[in-house]
């Protein structure tokens, strides 16, 4: 591994600009890892899929546990630099200290990533990919910027008040069709009403930028089998072949950042004896996190069988009438686009209260609790197969068309309400602190709504996608 990294700081002493600070750095790093393993086979009947095209492919198969050996070739490195400027201002009983900067980083790993060592032999057969090698995914270029004002006046000997007022603008991939751009802001006050009384409250947006998964999927690959013909008493006549579909997914265009908005309202209250007591509520919600944003295509893949489409001749290769399959099956599938669909609301109460302390025992009480809700759901299109259909379908594992519903409407909440007490005594003899602590769960609930999706129940479809 190899970092190199200078900081420093400029006193600048003017009106805008009282201390100037800044970061360079670089690095890079080099990881090897090897691992082999026994990949289990519980079906009896373990295809090794490994085909990178769309077409029809002969497919290797284990009957039994096999060793399988893998390798992760990795050399991540980026570059930052950061810089960061802080003045303040006074004026007769208020004081502002500011801060600005702004930082930029790229990150990049240019090597092979996962691989097999031997195909036929996979570590992770299967496991709904194939490997594909860091280089793959473009570099990742990040800018950011902020402002920070912090704002005190002091009001009387007991009054005051304080505001914390600042904005954070990011970018992700600048300059190109996918790139993401957010200003979050945010505002945090606290204002004290006399010596005993406070009052705060904040409000804020905070930004989540999307994976480079996301924004640079990988191919989509959909595997069916096309010809499954396997007599024990003949090894050569064998033959399992697969129908590869490879979807090449879009560059994420037009996705949006997750988005966090989040809104705290609380109070302090001091009592006599040394305790206080302090209540505050929130309510945040996410309204574009990423999740699934389902789109369907539509392609074609015959299957062959010995009744129609195998040629069998005993004692040698089955070969393939590949203008006589037994049947053509329309497949719906995925395309495996993102977007921001997933919708989370989370709410509730938190008090914190100290009792004080009883000096006869040295002993201190604190109970705190909490009361929160949590709320999920997705607006992504919300689609099912029709329910009694003929056989063939079934047999096929295919369906004529597709129901819409209007999304939104299955929901998974969870709600708890608990409350936690904690002692701690000091004991001056022996120099020594003990901590005890207790939680009762009051109530604990959660749930999936699920409204009823079948015609049959009197939901009523938006519209059907036909093939």
């Amino acid at each position: 591994m190899f970092s190199l990294s200078h900081n420093g700081k400029i006193s600048v002493n003017k009106l805008f600009s009282r201390t100037l600070s800044y970061t360079l750095g670089m690095s890079f790093n080099q990881t090897d890892m090897d691992k082999t393993a026994i990949v289990p086979n519980p079906s009896g009947l373990l295809p090794i899929l490994t085909a990178m095209e769309t077409g029809y492919f002969n497919v290797p198969f284990e009957q039994t546990s096999y060793q399988g050996s893998g390798k992760t070739v990795s050399r991540p490195g980026n570059v930052y630099a950061k810089v960061g400027n802080a003045f303040f201002f006074k004026a007769g009983k208020t004081h502002q200290n500011f801060k600005v900067g702004a930082d930029y980083r790229y990150d990049w790993n240019n090597a092979q990533g996962y691989y097999n060592v031997d195909d036929r032999y996979p570590l992770r057969p299967n496991n709904g990919g194939r490997p594909r090698p860091y280089s793959d995914i473009p570099g990742l270029h990040q800018l950011s910027a902020y402002v920070e004002d912090n704002f005190r006046w002091n009001i009387s000997k007991d009054r005051f008040l304080k505001v914390q007022l600042g904005a954070r603008f990011t970018s992700m991939q600048p300059g190109a069709e996918e790139a993401t751009y957010a200003v979050s802001p945010r505002l945090n006050a606290s204002f004290s009403v006399n010596k005993w009384l406070n009052l705060r409250g904040g409000y804020g947006l905070n930004s989540k930028t999307p994976g480079l998964d996301y924004l640079y999927p990988d191919k989509k690959y959909t595997d069916r089998i096309a010809a499954n013909y396997m007599p024990q008493d003949d090894k050569a006549a064998q033959l399992l072949m697969y129908h590869t579909q490879v979807y090449n997914i879009q560059r994420t265009q037009g996705l949006k950042n997750a988005t966090n908005r989040k809104i705290e309202l609380g109070f302090d209250v001091k009592l006599p004896g040394d305790r206080k007591i302090s209540l505050v509520g929130y309510h945040d919600k996410t309204a574009t996190g990423f999740g699934s944003d389902t789109e369907y295509y539509i392609y074609e893949a015959n299957f062959y069988s010995q009744n129609k489409g195998l040629i069998i001749t005993p004692g040698a290769a089955t070969q393939v009438d590949w203008a006589n399959p037994e049947r053509v099956d329309v497949v719906f599938s995925t395309t495996g686009k993102i977007g921001n669909t997933n919708v989370s609301i989370n709410k509730g109460l938190e008090m914190d209260f100290d009792l004080g302390e009883i000096r006869s025992i040295h002993t201190s009480f604190y109970l705190t609790g909490a009361y929160m809700e949590s709320k999920t759901h997705s607006t992504d299109l919300n689609s099912s197969n029709p329910t009694d259909l003929p056989s063939e379908y079934s047999i096929t594992n295919t369906t004529p068309f597709k129901i819409v519903y209007p999304s939104g409407l299955q929901q998974s909440v969870y709600r708890r309400f608990s409350n936690n007490l904690r002692v701690v005594t000091n004991i001056p003899a022996l120099r020594m602190v003990a901590s005890f602590s207790g939680q009762v769960m009051w109530y604990s609930y959660m749930n999936s709504i699920n409204p009823p999706m079948d015609l049959s129940d009197g939901s009523i479809p938006i519209c059907p996608i036909t093939r």
